[in-house]
């Protein structure tokens, strides 16, 4: 855990006193500027409980105790037949008795520190924002660097996949494919996010059988296509720079559990084609070894996407957060540090497919 700011915040929950506390068998939803500690510290007048705390939620929590996540809900248990709050010191007689007058001395207030940075991984995009690759995957590293150039004053807490209304409790979203925002655009990735400086471009392509390779370059090759997309993964793309193919009802879509559901789907035949970014597509069939039954149309690709952060505009410091993340993002781009990162997996995401 990290001491310094574990003390910090342990010290404000002691100092909060045994209001805050519940009973036996409750929950507790986690908040900004939690952590383990803090929750023992103001649940249970006991910091060092954080350990029974994480061993009773661990399923929730998963193997890593520095990582909980804003919005999930802990079990708050009895630990040895004590209750939460148990271990506040009960006020005798003698204590509230009132001592001689004196006048008071006011005590110097300290500046409150700013409020943690809440960043929230909204999706798993291999081989890019993939917890089982280094560093949580390219875009998770530069967003960490980035961050910590931008905002090196700064406490970060990073939230995952599965949280629900992450918009509305987050400062920084990712990863984001940003849409073609004409002026005027009332659509809700355009008119509810300010999108960060771009951190990678990659083609979106069509995914089809090789043993029946389907020409989809146009819309007349496109009419009346089903096309597969996983859920939640944007398709303003199909749209996009006046093709306006989804508006206009040339293609469906057909949403699928992800990336593997989609290509089953194909295998299957109720989808004619699977659209994903080509990296992704192309990682997962070398994972399943089928990267010569699937291919990729990259000679037609659909759009070139930028991956981004984004902050939603319900934030009042929306543009602060985006100005610091940029400002960082140059910092890492002039010392050198993003071409590392970007090599360094690069490397590794050619060398696996």
């Amino acid at each position: 855990m990290n001491r310094a700011l574990v003390l910090s915040f342990v010290l404000i929950a002691v100092f909060a006193g045994g209001a805050a506390a519940q009973t036996c068998g409750t929950s507790y939803q986690v908040r900004p500027g939690d952590s383990l500690s803090v929750i023992a510290a103001r649940q249970y007048d006991n910091a060092f409980l954080w350990t029974d705390l994480y061993a009773a939620n661990r399923d929730v929590i998963g193997p890593d105790p520095d990582r909980i996540f804003v919005g999930s809900r802990l079990s708050l248990p009895c630990f040895g037949g004590e209750e939460p709050g148990a271990g506040a010191p009960e006020l005798t007689e003698a204590d509230a008795a009132p001592g001689p007058l004196s006048d008071p001395v006011a005590p110097e207030a300290e500046p409150a520190p700013p409020e943690p940075l809440i960043v929230t991984q909204t999706a798993t995009l291999p081989p890019f924002v993939d917890d089982r690759r280094a560093g949580g995957g390219m875009i998770t590293e530069l967003i960490r660097n980035a961050l910590r150039a931008g905002l090196p004053d700064r406490d970060v807490i990073f939230g995952g996949p599965g949280l629900v209304d992450a918009a509305l409790v987050s400062d920084l979203i990712f990863p984001v494919i940003r849409p073609e925002c004409l002026p005027g655009d009332l659509s809700t990735l355009c008119r509810d996010f300010l999108y960060s400086d771009p951190l990678f471009e990659m083609l979106m392509v069509f995914f089809v059988p090789e043993s029946a390779p389907v020409p989809l370059a146009g819309a007349a090759d496109l009419r009346g296509k089903k096309i597969c997309r996983p859920a939640g993964q944007p398709v303003h793309v199909l749209d996009a720079g006046g093709k306006n193919w989804l508006a206009h009802g040339l293609v469906s879509i057909v949403r699928a559990a992800g990336t593997d559901a989609c290509f089953a789907l194909l295998d299957e035949g109720v989808v004619d084609t699977v659209m994903l970014n080509e990296f992704t597509g192309r990682a997962a069939l070398a994972a399943a070894g089928r990267e010569r039954e699937i291919v990729a149309l990259s000679k037609s690709p659909v759009a070139i996407v930028t991956l981004h952060a984004a902050a939603p505009q319900a934030s009042p410091r929306a543009r602060d957060v985006i100005s610091a993340f940029n400002s960082g993002l140059r910092d890492i781009r002039a010392t050198g540090a993003f071409q590392d990162i970007l090599e360094r997996h690069m490397a590794a995401v050619w060398a696996g497919l």
